[in-house]
This record gives structure tokens, sequence and C-alpha cells, in this order.
């Protein structure tokens, strides 16, 4: 029986010593805290994250402003009520101000109580920066730009666009793409953009004429391109059309 044991012990520390190597090299930011918000727990992608080296002891607290408390305690709500919650936030970093995290909160119970929480953060500071400068792209733009889904319907529009086509941002939201065309152009246009959703194309170029909110035509150069997230699948469309009307 002893030998049995001490077999047993031997592999309950393996186990461990395995999940701790696990955790401690994982991509993610991992913590544990207690249940009054005490971390007692951070692996090594968390402190690079935070630019802190030592974060056991510290209260949660201690790294967010106002808002991203609430967001966080609010998460915190959720595991009480024994529910896996996940939020976007923003953590005060020792080097480098604030990071954005995609936050995903496990409820930890003991003895049929909260006894806090295991987390996981992944980093997405890079995409939201390239996110602002896209943005920033967008809305600058001297030529019409509109994001548009697999569908045909239009989900974002900038300014010179707007006024391109005489219409308000709220206007142009959910509009079909054909609504927006001339009749003669409609077929030609349905069918390179179904061809683009289906696949035998990744973008295509056309001059068409656009309908303005007061029905006057407009002549564009059209350029549509399909965007696809890293596992290749198709997101949605980007259209850029340029105002020839005065070529």
């Amino acid at each position: 029986i002893a030998l049995e044991n001490a077999l047993l012990y031997r592999r309950l520390q393996v186990s461990e010593r395995k999940y701790r190597e696990l955790v401690e090299n994982a991509h993610e930011g991992i913590w544990i805290i207690d249940d009054k918000g005490v971390i007692k727990f951070v692996n090594r992608r968390m402190r690079e994250i935070t630019g802190h080296h030592l974060l056991e002891g510290k209260h949660i607290h201690e790294l967010f402003d106002r808002y991203n408390r609430k967001l966080v305690e609010g998460a915190l709500a959720e595991n009480r009520k024994n529910q896996v919650a996940q939020e976007e936030i923003e953590i005060i970093c020792k080097d480098r101000g604030v990071a954005a995290l995609i936050m995903s909160s496990v409820p930890l119970f003991e003895n049929g109580g909260f006894a806090g929480a295991f987390a996981m953060f992944s980093d997405v500071t890079e995409l939201r920066e390239t996110e602002k400068r896209f943005r920033k792209i967008f809305e600058e733009a001297a030529i019409g730009m509109c994001m548009v889904n697999l569908e045909g319907y239009l989900l974002d529009s900038n300014p010179a666009l707007q006024e391109m086509l005489g219409y308000q941002k709220d206007e142009l939201y959910r509009k079909f793409f054909i609504d927006i065309s001339h009749s003669e152009d409609q077929e030609r246009h349905s069918r390179l953009f179904q061809e683009l959703t289906g696949g035998k194309r990744d973008a295509y170029q056309m001059e068409k004429r656009f309908l303005r909110q007061d029905r006057q035509t407009v002549w564009g150069q059209l350029t549509v391109s399909l965007v696809k997230d890293a596992a290749g699948e198709k997101q949605f469309a980007i259209a850029m059309i340029e105002d020839i009307q005065l070529r």
C-alpha cells in the first residue's frame, strides 16, 4: 500500500509539473485571482504583456482605469453566477501605456462557494492599432470607400462616398449595392460581385453609373476587393469609387 501511495504521489507530482509548464509557457496571458480580486498567480506571458515582474499580491483594480474596472467587475459578476465571461478590456502596463486584451474568465468554486477566477488574456493591441490606422485612412480618403458584406449590403461608408452620392452615413448603412446602381449597369455588376463572393475572383474593376439620392447619375471608377481572414475565409468586400464624372 505504501508503494502504491508513493507511486500515486509521484504521478500527481509529474502531472502538476506538466500542467504548470503548460500554463507558464502559454501564448496567452493567464492569471488566477481569489474571490476578493487579489492576484494569486500570473504566467510569464502575463508579465510580458503588462511589463510588471511582480503581480502576485496586487489587487486587480491597480491594473485598470475606472471604465475598465467596471468591465472586469462585470465579468467577475458573471463568474459568481457560475458563468464563463468574455470581455475586451484595456490594461495599464508599466512600460507601454495600455494594452488591448480579450479576457476569457472562468469561475473557480471551492466547497460550493465562489473562490476566484482563472482568466486567459489574448493581446490584440497590434490588431486594434492596425484597425485605427485603417479607420483613419478610410475616413480621410479623397475617394469614396465602403465596406460591403457578402450579400451585397453596405456595412460602412466614408465621407467622400456620402458626399458623392448625397446620402448621410446612416442612410447608406444596409443599403443594397444594386439600389445605388444605374439600371443598365446592375446586371454586369451583380455578375462580377457573385463571382467575387463565389471564389472565382479576388477583385474586379469597372466603370459604372451610380445613382445619387436625388436620382441624378454620376460616373465612377469602381474597384472591389475581397477581404479574407487568416484562415482564408471570406469576410467582406472593400469598394473604392473614384468620381470620373468630369473625365
